[in-house]
């Protein structure tokens, strides 16, 4: 018998007449997608601002580092100098003078094989 009911017959409601919601649904929707939104922007602001913020730090400690270096430089060249050299050796009673020229041995930076080895009067190679 209750498949003959007429669905519009009997039809019941669960509010009583006139009393709607507050906030329509699609309303409500709308409005927790843009706070949403919202919170998400805020968070996103935070966080580029806290990465700007440690980015100029690091730029402010690679600029501070590279004057240090630029300082070590310019003190090894002022101690490596020759006459610093021969400040020191006279400073320090040093009997020392600099190699002649025809005393100087200069190599080159990528010798052939047959560079690398002291050669007897004979003709032949000797190596260790």
């Amino acid at each position: 018998m209750a498949k003959n009911r007429r669905k519009n017959k009997l039809r019941v409601r669960s509010r009583k007449p006139g009393v709607h919601a507050v906030i329509p649904g699609t309303l409500f929707g709308a409005l927790t997608l843009l706070a949403t939104f919202a919170m998400a922007y805020l968070y996103i602001c935070g966080r580029c601002d806290a990465i700007s913020k440690r980015i100029q730090e690091l730029e402010q400690q690679k600029a501070s580092l590279q004057r240090e270096i630029v300082n070590e430089e310019y003190k090894w060249s002022r101690l490596t100098s020759t006459e610093n050299m021969k400040k020191l050796i006279r400073d320090h009673n040093l009997d020392m003078v600099w190699p002649s020229e025809d005393s100087v041995v200069r190599l080159p930076r990528n010798p052939p094989p047959h560079f690398l080895y002291a050669q007897h009067p004979g003709g032949e190679y000797a190596h260790d």
